[in-house]
Formats: structure tokens, sequence, C-alpha cells
């Protein structure tokens, strides 16, 4: 199973998109990182001339101004446990280098023994990201505490000279990598502690003594050297959760559309004929509609303004499968299809305009042969495990929506097919 709160797929080429387009990225966000960060290190409180100082010392003529001002937020953000350390006194000792044109360097030495490293800090140009996530993997794979199997295979990888091997920068990459979903779990607090243990197959590095209690661990495969994030109960039933979200409201069978306010169609992008809803009503409301025998085309247009923010809506141009008769669209064959199998790939939540907008993408996940009830619920089962053997990746669905009156109403769905 992937990542939580983390969105990948490898697709093969030749594929394509229907309905893409960019999310809505708040205006912040469309500012240069360093824009940002100057504004916000200008309206910081006297702490910033201090570090100023501190970084004049260490030798910062060698950062540009952005990388000084990235710093600096980083270290407004941690000011309270770095001077509880003592390493924000005039007499700390800090260096700064520069390690490639995109990459700098803030080394800061423990107050008591200036010789010894307490944390290195990096800044990627590309980002604009501070982390120390590097040094801390690194800690956890050599340090004192680290066990001994775990320091002699990073001491193997580190003869080997394979860039690709090195398993601290394995963890730091997936790190830094996934930092904006994962900074809000406190992975970053100077009061958690980062310990690597290893199996014959797998290393695991652990932070524990999150501010919020408990651990998240991440598992390094020693075959493909690829990371995941372990699962925790509380994960899984969050999987199933979204997993039975996706069955009850049949997200396979929704249209696919964006919202586009700038779309010059009374629609503004969203499908005007009402053939596009009505399999996936018939879908959702099956066992209630075929007990009745036709969908009323007036409780067909109450219930698609209901779910979706359409303008204009047309009965018109039906395909094959429906036919109008007696009053209301009856489909021409008897059932709305198997159940979907479906990965929670991604979910993040924004607020926009004072309400919660829901961003989710699934994978949709296909059997070689047709399924019947009870092989569906094995199939549910072993995928919320995370094991999807025998199982093929279809296709990738991304969704925006919120909740009204405890139902979702539907801003955007875009699908991704899976070319082989």
């Amino acid at each position: 199973m992937t990542e939580w709160f983390v969105s990948s797929a490898v697709l093969a080429a030749g594929c394509t998109m229907t309905g893409g387009v960019p999310q809505e990225v708040p205006a912040s966000e469309l500012e240069p990182p360093e824009a940002l960060i100057k504004a916000r290190v200008e309206d910081a409180e006297p702490a910033d001339e201090q570090l100023n100082a501190l970084l004049e010392k260490a030798g910062a003529s060698v950062l540009s101004d952005s990388e000084q001002a990235a710093f600096c937020a980083y270290l407004l953000d941690n000011f309270d446990e770095l001077e509880g350390r003592g390493v924000l006194n005039a007499e700390s000792r800090w260096t700064a280098e520069r390690l490639s044109d995109t990459v700098a360097c803030l080394t800061i030495y423990r107050p008591d023994a200036q010789d010894e490293v307490l944390d290195e800090l990096i800044y990627h140009r590309e980002t604009g990201l501070v982390s120390d996530t590097r040094f801390r993997c690194y800690q956890a794979s050599v340090g004192d505490d680290a066990p001994e199997n775990v320091r002699t295979y990073t001491y193997n990888a580190l003869l080997s000279s394979v860039y690709q091997k090195i398993p601290f920068e394995c963890f730091a990459n997936y790190l830094d990598g996934h930092y904006r979903e994962l900074s809000p779990l406190g992975l970053w607090s100077y009061d958690t502690v980062w310990s690597v243990s290893m199996t014959e197959r797998e290393m695991r590095l652990t932070i524990s003594g999150l501010p919020g209690g408990g651990n998240e661990a991440f598992l390094l495969d020693l075959d493909t050297m690829l990371v995941r994030r372990e699962e925790t109960d509380t994960q899984r039933a969050i999987f199933a959760q979204w997993f039975d979200f996706a069955v009850q409201w049949r997200l396979d069978k929704l249209p696919v559309f964006w919202s586009d306010e700038t779309a010059e169609d009374e629609n503004h992008g969203l499908p005007d004929g009402a053939s596009a809803y009505l399999t996936w009503l018939y879908a959702v409301n099956q066992e209630t509609l075929d007990a009745q025998g036709s969908i009323d085309p007036d409780w067909a247009y109450a219930n698609i303004t209901k779910y979706f923010p359409i303008r204009r809506l047309s009965f018109d141009d039906l395909p094959d499968v429906w036919e109008f008769k007696d009053g209301g669209y009856s489909l021409g064959h008897a059932d709305a299809g198997r159940k979907p199998l479906v990965r929670l790939d991604s979910l993040e939540a924004d607020v926009l305009d004072g309400e919660t907008v829901y961003t989710m993408q699934l994978t949709f996940l296909a059997t070689e042969h047709p399924v019947g009830d009870a092989e569906w619920e094995t199939l549910r089962a072993q995928i919320l495990s995370g094991d999807e053997t025998g199982l093929l990746e279809s296709h990738i669905d991304t969704y925006r929506f919120r909740f009204s009156g405890g139902e979702p109403y539907f801003l955007e769905h875009n699908e991704l097919m899976i070319c082989r």
C-alpha cells in the first residue's frame, strides 16, 4: 500500500489524462519561497538580530541573501528549543559552507564540546527547504546507539561509494521529499529520538517521542532501496474508511470533469448532459431504483444538483444503454457492475472560503476474472493489509470534494489511465 498523504504512481508511456487541470493553489504559495522567507524574517521578533550576528560569525558571506534568510526562518521556528540547548549564545560555534550551486550547509556545534556537531542544516534552493533530516538519519545509522549490524551495513555501503545504497541518504531523500505532509506530525521536533534497526531484508527508521505521543516508522527495502511509511492500526482504519467511502459513493462511476471558473461554457467544465450522471446515480441507489423500475427526471435533477455544482442540465442525447419510457429513464442492463477495489494513495485537506475541501487520489485495482461478493470481501481485506498480489492497477483518479449535510459535494474528478 502506498504512503499515507503521498501521491505516487509509475505510469507507462502513451497514457492520456482527461479533465486534467492544475489543482487550486493558495495565492501565498504562488510567491517564490525566497520572498516568503524574507518577509517572514523581516517581520520576526528581535531574536533575528541575534541569529544574523551568529550567521555572520559563521561565515555567512558564502551564502546568498535567500539562503541566509531561509536559515534564519528555520532557526526562528525552532528558536526556543535551540536556545534551551545553549547554541544561540554569542560564544556558539557555527560554520557555513556551500556544497553546490543550489545546496548550502549550516553546521551548529555543541556549546560544551565545540568540535562535536549538534545539528547540520541543509538548504535546497529548488524547494526552499531547510532540513536536518540527513544529519538525523546519519546519526541514527552510525551513532553509538545504532545496532552493530546497522553500523556495519552503513559502513560497507559508504565504502562501496554507490550513492543509491547509502541507507541514511535513502531515508533522508524520502522524508525531505514528503516534508510538507509529514512535518505536522512533529517528526523534526528536537525532542524526538531517531533510531534504526535491521532485519535480513529491511532497515527500519523509528522516530519516537512525537509531540502527540507514539511514534512513526519508515521501512527501507534493502533489495530495491525504496522507502515506505509503516502503517499503524489507526492508518489502516482510515484506509478502510475511505475504501468504503469510494464503494458507497461508487467513485468508479463518477463522471470525469473539472470545475473551471474561467471556462467559456455555462457549466464551467462540468458535463451538462444528464446522461453523464445517470449511471452514477443508478450505481449509488441501485437497490431502490431496481424496485422502482426507473429514474424519475425530477428526482434525477434534484440529486445531480445536490452533488455537483452544475449550472445547466440537459436530458437530451441519451446513450444507447438508457431509454426514456413511461415518464422515467430506464437502464438497458440489469446492474451497475462490480463494486470497485481501490487503494488510497493520498488525502489532503485545505480550508477554502471557510470550508474544508478534500483532495483525494485513488488507484483502482482490477482482477483478471470476475469476482463474486465473497471473493470481493477477501480482496478488500487483502488490499487493506497492503497485499495487492494478483491485482492490476487500472487507473488513477483524483477527486476534489467537500461535505454538505454529511454527504459529498464533488468539485472535480480527473482520471489517468495506466497503459501497459
